[in-house]
């Protein structure tokens, strides 16, 4: 079983495509135009509907909606999260995290990172794939080509933290925030393995097709 969900957001820094496997597409807004140019049509779309032009909202009709006020306490991201975790499913990958706007780009980032505690949450943007290591999900593991740049950025104090199969190993070690030591990494064509005793931490994988 999949148990995964697929989460359109309005940034437009996109991946160039989407080879998933899913079992319920969720879009917020906006993220309903990203899903219509990659053709994947949602099954259920959240917010207040102000970003959706006519061609957009005819891509959209038969979907399930759940409407909030455009005024309200939590962005569109995170009722969406709530919704993913409320219904039981345990990975989620985000489509449309970054671009458009700064703040909401940066907010996504730390927002993200406290739902990995309760959810797997992968991204997919412009040549990078990014996921957390939380206590939820504090092991990686992924073939990372010869000279492909990876970086590790820690999100709060990282205790512990292990990579092997890459450049630039470490063993056991201590990372804090604004810490530069795990930044610009790369791949030597194996299996790279990260893992982190506790902490929160962000990795990046970038030059991606």
């Amino acid at each position: 079983m999949i148990n995964s969900a697929l989460l359109f957001l309005n940034g437009d820094e996109l991946p160039n495509n989407i080879n998933l496997k899913y079992d319920i597409v969720v879009a917020c807004n906006g993220g309903s135009k990203n899903a219509q140019k990659f053709r994947i049509k949602p099954d259920v779309l959240i917010g207040d509907m102000d970003s959706l032009d006519e061609d957009t909202k005819e891509f959209v009709k038969d979907c399930e909606i759940i409407r909030y006020l455009k005024e309200k306490d939590e962005s569109d991201a995170e009722l969406a999260l709530e919704h993913i975790i409320e219904r039981g499913f345990t990975e989620v990958c985000v489509i449309g995290a970054f671009g458009k706007r700064n703040d909401h780009s940066f907010t996504n980032i730390f927002l993200f990172s406290k739902y990995s505690e309760k959810i797997i949450i992968t991204i997919l943007s412009k040549n990078t794939y990014s996921t957390y290591l939380s206590s939820n999900h504090n092991y990686f593991k992924r073939r990372i080509k010869k000279n492909m740049l990876f970086s590790i950025i820690p999100l709060e104090t990282c205790n512990g933290l292990s990579i092997k199969g890459a450049k630039y190993n470490l063993q056991d070690a201590v990372v804090s925030v604004g810490d530069t030591l795990t930044l610009s990494n790369e791949g030597i064509g194996e299996d790279t393995e990260i893992i982190l005793k506790a902490g929160r931490a962000m990795i990046m994988i970038l030059g991606l097709e």
